[in-house]
């Protein structure tokens, strides 16, 4: 009875899983056995007794069995994944054993659409032509669930300016592959401002879209012009910059 006391007092929850890792698919499951063992590894099969189980994140998993017994040193913990893709640790405990635990992840699916954004909205076509001009456009992938698929090191994305846009940008590349889920390319602006609409394609992705502003900045000698024929069109009583004025653009 003293040598079961002892080799209880060092044993400890093992736990393993069928799988380490599965797809965030909200219906598929995860088997992990647990099982009490002493400091050899040896399972203790005269142990019993109610198990308490604990998940780091609820969302990344539900427990089909929310309660456990532990019986002849062994219970198998039966998860339902979530639609959430990460990592999160299970966790089981009996007042008699310490505890075990175990990290688990879950992945990004297949992906279903790509997403475009880029360092800035608004780009200045004053400096046309130099590098410090360009900017980036990044790509992402994601699957039906809303996760950024960073398992992603295959899809191909085509990027196209639309709408008469290649008269204010152009790109650098045409296309990216993706890398753990991200691509990226360069837009360079040209002389003249509008906006620029940019579309991110691939096979059996639901496309991205962009749009960014190409503004032009006013100078110093620009900014005293237009201080200057305001105030002649004040002196001369032209309604200057309200064109709801009748006769205005006459």
């Amino acid at each position: 009875h003293e040598m079961a006391i002892r080799s209880l007092e060092k044993a400890a929850l093992v736990l393993e899983a069928n799988a380490l890792a599965r797809v965030a698919d909200g219906t598929s499951e995860i088997e992990v056995q647990v099982s009490a063992r002493d400091e050899n590894n040896q399972l203790l099969e005269g142990v019993s007794g109610p198990l308490s189980l604990a998940l780091s994140d609820p969302n990344r998993a539900t427990f089909v069995q929310p309660s456990l017994v532990l019986r002849n040193g062994q219970a198998t913990v039966r998860l339902k994944v979530g639609k959430k893709s990460g990592a999160f640790l299970l966790t089981v405990t009996n007042q008699s054993l310490d505890p075990g635990s175990l990290e688990l992840t879950l992945l990004p699916g297949a992906p279903t659409r790509i997403v475009l954004d880029s360092d800035t909205d608004i780009i200045y076509p004053e400096n046309a032509g130099a590098p410090s001009a360009d900017f980036w456009v990044t790509a992402r992938t994601f699957d039906a669930n809303g996760n950024h698929v960073t398992t992603d090191n295959s899809t191909e994305v085509t990027f196209k300016l639309v709408n008469g846009s290649s008269a204010y940008a152009e790109l650098a590349q045409v296309t990216a592959k993706m890398k753990d889920g991200v691509g990226t390319i360069t837009l360079r602006p040209r002389e003249e401002a509008g906006t620029i609409s940019l579309l991110a394609e691939a096979p059996r992705l639901l496309a991205g879209a962009l749009s960014l502003k190409s503004v032009k900045q006013f100078g110093e000698t620009q900014l005293r012009r237009m201080q200057s024929d305001s105030l002649t069109a004040a002196l001369l009583g032209i309604p200057a910059g309200d064109v709801r004025t009748e006769g205005y653009l006459a």
